[in-house]
């Protein structure tokens, strides 16, 4: 991996996210493997929702660009990456490369925010494009040695209409990430001098971003795992026995020979296990804790926020 070592790292990294979200899926592996996992499972990895990322979750934006929906697409991105991803790396250096490309990836899922905010979105397509555009600038420099011609400037030409063609065309294809990505690309192309950087300063400097963009990209990748979201089943199954344990506790006279109802609430975050020990203490101290009206506010609080951050998963599932 010494030559081109990022790009060989962001394939690998691509390649495990792919096989993880099909475990995650949760159905058969095989099938799994094929789609890449359904919605939910995409979410739960990191995929980008507009009403994800405007509710504080920004590094989606970023550990959606790791993502793919399918193998086919992983197959597709992957060998596009390799193509313009060694070339780039090989022409700017691994510094560069990687601030280039995850700049354009994420100027890309950002605009997708602005342009398609219900739509969930994976991929490094947007990413891609940014080496591209990257390449098509600088084919319009006139410091760029005449032996890459045929890979920069209008000898992408027929590529990259043909491409934002299909996707204002064909269903699936986020055309907001690949126009995003390619303008980013083009205008760094149009600044960074091929095969050197110029004074000691730019050197440190382009240092300083690269590292930056790896502690970025791992840590929003980890934070899928160490913070993951919860099923929508557990919250439809948890709102559905919190909701039951108030109807019976409404028309119980003794609350402490019913603590069985606790047994029903199965939490799965903080929010969820403070209203289980608000009905907790409720039965354990007879009803003088806390009155069942208060119970209620907080569970229809609690439903208000749910809806507000999971409402499109909530009126899809079954």
């Amino acid at each position: 991996m010494r030559k081109n070592p990022l790009t060989k790292g962001i394939l690998i990294i691509n390649i495990f996210m792919f096989a993880m979200s099909a475990v995650f899926s949760g159905g058969s592996f095989l099938k799994s493997l094929w789609s890449g996992g359904d919605l939910q499972t995409l979410l739960k990895s990191g995929a980008s929702f507009g009403a994800y990322v405007q509710q504080g979750q920004v590094y989606r934006l970023v550990s959606s660009l790791f993502l793919h929906a399918g193998l086919i697409h992983l197959i597709f991105n992957s060998y596009a990456l390799y193509m313009f991803g060694t070339i780039v790396e090989s022409i700017f250096g691994s510094r560069r490369f990687i601030v280039v490309y995850l700049a354009s990836g994420f100027v890309g899922a950002l605009l997708t925010q602005l342009f398609y905010p219900g739509v969930v979105s994976v991929g490094a397509s947007g990413a891609i494009f940014g080496l591209i555009g990257q390449l098509f600038s600088l084919g319009l420099r006139k410091d760029t040695p005449r032996r890459l011609t045929p890979v920069t400037g209008t000898a992408l030409l027929p590529m990259i209409i043909i491409n934002l063609l299909l996707g204002f065309t064909v269903p699936g294809i986020n055309n907001m990430a690949h126009i995003g990505g390619f303008a980013t690309g083009f205008l760094f192309g149009l600044f960074l001098a091929p095969f050197r950087i110029a004074a000691r300063h730019w050197s440190i400097l382009w240092t300083v971003l690269s590292v930056l963009c790896v502690v970025v990209s791992l840590v929003c990748i980890s934070y899928v795992f160490l913070f993951p979201e919860p099923d929508i089943e557990q919250i439809i199954n948890f709102a559905n026995q919190y909701a039951e344990v108030l109807t019976l506790l409404s028309g119980t006279q003794n609350l402490r020979s019913d603590s069985y109802y606790l047994e029903l609430l199965r939490p799965f975050d903080g929010a969820t296990r403070a209203l289980k020990e608000d009905v907790q203490r409720y039965i354990e101290t007879g009803g003088h804790s806390d009155t069942l009206y208060n119970l209620q506010l907080r569970f229809k609080a609690w439903q208000a926020i749910v809806l507000k951050k999971y409402g499109t998963w909530i009126k899809k599932a079954p």
